[in-house]
C-alpha cells in the first residue's frame, strides 16, 4: 500500500510551539515593562529616563492646563462616622456656609465664612493654596492684602521632576514664611526654597530638595527640613530610601551645615521606632520644624533652647531633638496617626494636627508631653466633623483660641476653648466642569495687629496677574 504523507500534524505543531512562543515572549515583555516601572532608573541611563518623565510630565500638564486644575485639588470629605440624617443635616449646614464644593457648586464668597470680632483673635492671615504657587495676606473679613507669586520654571528653568516628586508640588508652595518688610520665602515640596521680595521678585533661590517646614532664626539664618533619595545600606541594601536633614542656610540662601534625622534617631534609645516604620521609600516624612526657645529646661533638659520639636508622618511618632548633640532625646507615639505641626505651648503642654487617629477622622489635641493626659481636643464632637488625610495643622493664638487649618478641605477655622467656632475660612479657589473641586489649604498664619503690613496697602495690585 502506497504511504501517504500527511502535513497536517506538522502543522499543528508549528502552530502550537508559535503560540507558546508568543506566550513566552509576551511574558518577558510584560515582566520587562513592569521591571522597567518599578526600576527603571536600573535599566535605562538616566539622561534617558529623565527625557521620557518629561515627555509624560508635559503630557499629564497639557490635560490638567485644559481641565483647569493645576495644582493639589480635591473634594469636601464628608463625616464616615454619621448616620445618612446626620450627614444630610451636615450636607445642607455646610451648603448654607457656601463650601461643600464635593457635592453642589461652589457658590461665589470672598472665603470667609464665619467671623465674631468680639472673639476671634484679631490680626491678618497669609496663606497659601494647591491652586498655584502664590501666596495672599488677608484681613479678617477676606480681603486681600497682597499677593505674592512665582512659577517653578522661572526658577529652575532646566527642572527635571525626580521620581520621588508627586507633579502636583511643582505647581503649588508647600510653606510660606512672612519677613516684616514684606519678604516671602516658599517651599516647592521636595524641590527647594526661594525668597521674593513684596513685589514677588526673586532675590535668591537654593534647590535643596526642601520640604514641609521652615524656620527663620533672630540672626537671620535660616532652617529647613531637606532630604536625599539614596541607598543607606544598614536600613536597604538594596533600595534607596528618603532621608530627612535639618539644614542650615545663612540668609541669602546658602547652605551652612545640614544633620541627618535618621542618625540622630539611632545615636538614640528610641532607634527601635526606626523598626515599626518603613525600609524603603519616605521612611520618615518628618514634617515639622519648631525650635524651642528654652522656657522649660528647668522642667526637664529635653526641652532646653535650641533643641528642635519635629514629626515623622510615616511613624506617627513625635520628637524632641538635640542639634547639638545630634540625638533623639525624648520622643512620643501611639495617640495619634499620621500627625502634623506638634508645637509647645506656654503653659507646658503640647499641641498638634492628628490627622487619622480619630477612628479615620481628625482632631487637633492638646496633651500633656509627660503624662500622656489628653487635656482638649477639636474633631471627637458630634458637632465639631475634622478631616485632612494629609498635611493639617493647629496654633494656639494668644487670646487661648486655636487656629486649625483643614487642609484637604480647603478650610480653616479658629475655635475657643469651649470648641465654639468664632472664624471659618474657606478656600475661594475652585475648579472642575461644576466647581466641585476645591484647593488644598497647605497652612493659614494668623499675624497679629502689630505685624507691619503698610507696605502691601501700598504694593497690592489686584489686577496683576503674576
Amino acid at each position: 500500500m502506497e504511504y501517504k504523507y500527511n502535513a497536517r500534524p506538522r502543522r499543528r505543531r508549528v502552530a502550537i510551539w508559535a503560540v507558546l512562543g508568543c506566550f513566552v515572549v509576551g511574558c518577558a515583555g510584560l515582566s520587562f515593562g513592569l521591571g522597567y516601572f518599578a526600576h527603571r532608573d536600573q535599566l535605562l541611563p538616566s539622561s534617558l529616563v529623565d527625557f521620557f518623565r518629561a515627555v509624560r510630565d508635559r503630557r499629564v500638564h497639557r490635560e490638567q492646563v485644559r481641565e483647569g486644575r493645576i495644582g493639589r485639588w480635591g473634594k469636601y470629605e464628608a463625616p464616615k462616622n454619621a448616620s445618612i440624617f446626620e450627614q444630610q443635616k451636615h450636607h445642607e449646614e455646610l451648603d448654607a456656609l457656601g463650601y461643600l464644593s464635593g457635592y453642589v457648586p461652589a457658590p461665589e464668597t470672598d472665603g470667609v465664612a464665619m467671623h465674631d470680632p468680639e472673639r476671634a483673635y484679631a490680626g491678618h492671615n497669609l496663606y497659601s493654596s494647591g491652586h498655584a504657587p502664590e501666596a495672599y495676606l488677608m484681613d479678617m473679613n477676606g480681603g486681600i492684602l497682597h499677593k505674592w507669586r512665582y512659577d517653578l520654571e522661572d526658577v529652575w528653568p532646566d527642572f527635571v521632576r525626580p521620581e520621588n516628586v508627586v507633579i502636583s508640588d511643582q505647581y503649588y508652595w508647600r510653606r510660606v514664611h512672612l519677613y516684616e518688610n514684606g519678604d516671602l520665602l516658599a517651599i516647592f515640596e521636595g524641590i527647594g526654597i526661594i525668597k521674593l521680595d513684596k513685589n514677588s521678585k526673586l532675590l535668591w533661590a537654593n534647590a535643596c530638595e526642601a520640604h514641609h517646614d521652615v524656620f527663620v532664626h533672630k540672626d537671620g539664618s535660616i532652617s529647613v527640613l531637606t532630604r536625599k533619595v539614596h541607598v543607606v545600606p544598614r536600613i536597604n541594601a538594596k533600595k534607596p530610601i528618603l532621608e530627612d536633614f535639618v539644614t542650615k542656610l545663612d540668609s541669602d540662601g546658602r547652605t551652612l551645615s545640614e544633620i541627618s534625622i535618621l542618625e540622630c534617631y539611632e545615636n538614640s534609645v528610641y532607634a527601635p521606632l526606626l523598626l515599626q516604620g518603613r525600609t524603603e521609600g519616605d521612611i520618615a516624612h518628618t514634617n515639622a520644624l519648631d525650635f524651642l526657645d528654652g522656657r522649660f529646661a528647668d522642667r526637664s533638659p529635653i526641652f532646653r533652647k535650641g533643641n528642635i520639636l519635629t514629626s515623622m508622618r510615616s511613624m506617627s511618632a513625635i520628637a524632641i531633638i538635640d542639634l547639638d548633640a545630634e540625638q533623639v532625646v525624648w520622643a512620643l507615639s501611639g495617640i495619634w496617626l499620621r500627625q502634623h505641626d506638634p508645637s509647645l505651648l506656654d503653659n507646658g503642654n503640647m499641641l498638634l494636627f492628628d490627622n487619622m487617629g480619630n477612628g479615620g477622622h481628625s482632631k487637633a489635641v492638646e496633651f500633656e508631653p509627660f503624662t500622656q493626659e489628653i487635656v482638649w481636643a477639636y474633631g471627637t464632637g458630634p458637632d465639631e466633623q475634622l478631616y485632612s488625610g494629609t498635611c493639617g495643622a493647629s496654633v494656639r493664638l494668644p487670646n487661648g483660641n486655636t487656629l486649625i487649618t483643614e487642609s484637604d478641605n480647603g478650610r480653616a477655622l479658629e475655635v475657643t476653648s469651649e470648641n465654639e467656632v468664632v472664624w471659618q475660612f474657606v478656600n475661594p479657589h475652585r475648579t472642575g466642569s461644576e466647581e466641585e473641586l476645591i484647593a488644598m489649604l497647605t497652612e493659614v498664619t494668623r499675624l497679629p495687629l502689630s505685624f507691619p503690613v503698610d507696605w502691601a496697602r501700598t504694593t497690592f495690585d489686584p489686577t496683576d496677574s503674576r
